[in-house]
């Protein structure tokens, strides 16, 4: 897609699309699924939903990934105790999502893996199963991450578990 198709798509893409494709009942189903699994691994998730990215974003050729990895840093994904943060970004105009992880969990499980659940969702987001898309995702994200960060004692949260739509 060049410049002016993305520009135009962003564009002609509305703030309530993002509201439409998560539904209230599918953000707290998001909340529940972090908030659940969070009791069982050492890792803080976060998901931030963004319909388009502005004019001067397209205009400067801004990657969904490099926007993920802004949002990244901005919202302090990175400042957990055992460097397990990871973000989920879903761009709805892009079709893209993305997932940053910090470099504890990069330690421990390969970018591959990260990418085939980020396909999965995007393949789901295509057929317009957003709800099951996020949710399957999450449940998935969330097995892998007690493999590797199982919960020893109670812990903090240190990030909200609630998802963010900008």
């Amino acid at each position: 897609m060049n410049t002016f198709q993305r520009l135009f798509h962003h564009l002609a893409t509305p703030s309530f699309v993002a509201r439409r494709a998560f539904s209230s009942a599918t953000l707290t189903e998001i909340e529940n699924i972090i908030a659940t699994g969070e009791k069982m691994h050492r890792a803080e998730i976060r998901v931030i939903i963004e319909t388009a990215l502005s004019f001067s974003e397209i205009i400067k050729k801004k990657l969904s990934r490099t926007r993920a990895l802004e949002l990244f840093g901005l919202y302090k994904i990175w400042n957990t105790e055992e460097n397990t943060g990871m973000l989920i970004y879903i761009n709805l105009a892009d079709r893209k999502v993305e997932i940053v992880t910090d470099r504890g969990i990069n330690e421990k499980v390969p970018p591959v893996k990260w990418q085939t659940i980020c396909t999965s969702m995007t393949q789901q987001f295509r057929e317009k199963h957003f709800h099951d898309g996020i949710a399957t995702a999450l449940k998935e994200i969330n097995g892998i991450l007690q493999t590797h960060f199982p919960c020893k004692n109670k812990r903090t949260n240190t990030l909200p578990d609630s998802p963010l739509i900008l």
